[in-house]
């Protein structure tokens, strides 16, 4: 009966991870509309374990759930403008301490990932070195909860990333690492003003063009 039990608990994380994973990345697109049956059909699960993961989605923020209808949760340009400033604030301070105490290791990985990013594949590829980078860029700060925050309200972002450089035929044309390289000079130096200055040009420039895509429509569908 314990081992049953955790293979429940066990399905049902995982169903809550994938379907996470797939909101994240752009797979499910903000404003899209699923269904508990289509998602246990595409996972060849039962829909116990997807029920439990919508309130698990829901409770975090990735879905909206009204009379039956689940929407993947959009955000509204005040929504971006709020959540800015907060990323702002944390981001900002985390990496000022980082720059302060970062090792040899850190700037080791970090100089690696700026060279990856230069010479990208695709956007996926693009964007899962530029979230590694900025894990990387905080991870000496010594302040485990913000570092938690900080991923919860890039997961409300990541969507939008996701879809920006999708739908942009020429995205490998810009200089998309240009603030990247900057940070990583600052963080060369141990120059925590310097790694503030471009770290806050790198998150405004993100938002104002996801404030852009917004304005065109271009961030949902609906599908019925």
């Amino acid at each position: 009966m314990v081992l049953e039990a955790i293979k429940v608990i066990t399905i049902q994380h995982s169903v809550y991870e994938k379907v996470m994973r797939a909101i994240v990345s752009g797979k499910i697109v903000p404003g899209q509309r699923i269904t508990i049956e289509g998602l246990a059909g595409e996972l060849d699960v039962s829909a116990m374990p997807v029920r439990e993961a919508i309130r698990r989605l829901e409770a975090n923020g990735f879905v909206t759930v009204n009379r039956r209808k689940i929407l993947v949760r959009e955000l509204s340009p005040d929504n971006v403008h709020q959540t800015l400033e907060v990323r702002l604030l944390l981001e900002c301070h985390a990496a000022e301490r980082a720059a302060k105490n970062r090792g040899q290791e850190t700037l080791d990985r970090l100089e690696e990932l700026v060279g990856q990013m230069d010479r990208p594949i695709d956007p996926e590829s693009y964007l899962k070195t530029n979230k590694q980078f900025h894990d990387t860029l905080y991870r000496d700060c010594g302040l485990p909860v913000i570092q938690e925050l900080i991923d919860s309200l890039w997961e409300r972002y990541s969507p939008y990333l996701h879809i920006l450089l999708q739908n942009d035929d020429e995205w490998h044309t810009l200089d998309l690492n240009q603030n990247h390289r900057k940070i990583l000079e600052g963080m060369q130096r141990k120059d925590p003003v310097e790694v503030r200055k471009y770290l806050e040009k790198d998150l405004s420039g993100a938002a104002d063009n996801i404030l852009k895509m917004l304005e065109k429509g271009e961030a949902s569908v609906e599908m019925n």
